[in-house]
């Protein structure tokens, strides 16, 4: 049986409901959005084997390396507000870098929809 594009998307929306939940999970932790990274590699590649998608072996590394760097920089950002500004807190950081997980995989699979040779 061959696969269709909207059956890709289903896959594609499962994979991003375990994203947010693993970004979920280190969110709160000051200092541990690279422990994300091996996370946003792995799921980066199951979309692309969900939407059949090619890619060369370094997108999937360069897409959860500049990812890294987002999370990094706003968990530096949020660090040094809750050190300056004490009413900065812990939820209200951790729902931006959720976001952020969010935003990422809403796009990959925006790009990989795009690109899916499946119809």
């Amino acid at each position: 049986m061959t696969r269709t594009l909207n059956q890709a998307e289903a896959e594609a929306r499962r994979i991003h409901e375990e994203w947010v939940a693993a970004g979920q999970a280190w969110a709160a932790i000051p200092g541990a959005s690279l422990a994300m990274f091996a996370v946003d590699q792995q799921m980066i590649d199951r979309m692309a084997a969900a939407f059949e998608v090619q890619r060369p072996p370094a997108n999937a590394f360069m897409s959860a390396y500049g990812l890294a760097w987002a999370r990094s920089s706003l968990d530096a950002t949020f660090g040094f507000n809750a050190w300056v500004l004490p009413w900065v807190s812990r939820d209200l950081r951790a729902d931006v870098l959720n976001r952020t997980t969010e935003r990422f995989s809403e796009a990959t699979i925006t790009a990989m929809r795009a690109k899916s040779p499946l119809g």
